[in-house]
């Protein structure tokens, strides 16, 4: 259908819709909306690009970029650019509590690019560069805009000074 813009609306989906890469991927110009309690893409392969594509509304998190627990096996060449996220996850409550799902959270991404995103109203992070069990390298995050969010900007720092190449600028 020429010029249409799908629409994945899981508001009758129970948990929602989770959808797993299993091979090189372009995901273009998709509506996720309303509903999703778990991830809505997992990026497990490369290279993959994630582009113009709007997240709204919904209990989970966007966009999870795996590697394995190990660290020996990575996302690599992923691109994330020109995406629309607003309110995910659930918000932090005025006693401290809640804050879950970031937007972006990488388990293991290598030369993982992430630029010309707008994010509103997140649940945790925008992004979450999680540096634990598979921490990644060379991460970009640039010219990304993250307005009246719940919970915070960025979080880069468990264990960045031993892996290389982390950098957030506008």
């Amino acid at each position: 259908y020429p010029g249409e813009r799908p629409i994945l609306d899981s508001a009758y989906a129970g948990d929602g819709l989770f959808v797993q890469q299993l091979g090189p991927w372009i995901v273009d110009g998709i509506t996720f909306e309303r509903g999703f309690q778990s991830v809505v893409l997992v990026l497990n392969q490369n290279p993959a690009i994630v582009e113009g594509n709007t997240f709204f509304e919904f209990g989970g998190q966007p966009i999870q970029v795996n590697g394995n627990e190990s660290g020996t096996q990575w996302s690599d060449g992923v691109t994330i650019q020109g995406n629309y996220l607003d309110t995910w996850g659930t918000p932090t409550a005025s006693d401290g509590s809640g804050g879950f799902n970031d937007g972006i959270v990488s388990l293991g991404a290598h030369h993982l690019l992430i630029r010309n995103n707008y994010a509103t109203r997140g649940g945790h992070y925008f992004s979450d560069m999680l540096a634990g069990a598979a921490p990644g390298s060379f991460i970009v995050e640039r010219d990304n805009t993250v307005d009246q969010y719940w919970g915070g900007a960025f979080s880069e720092v468990n264990g960045a000074t031993q892996w290389p190449g982390h950098v957030i600028e506008r």
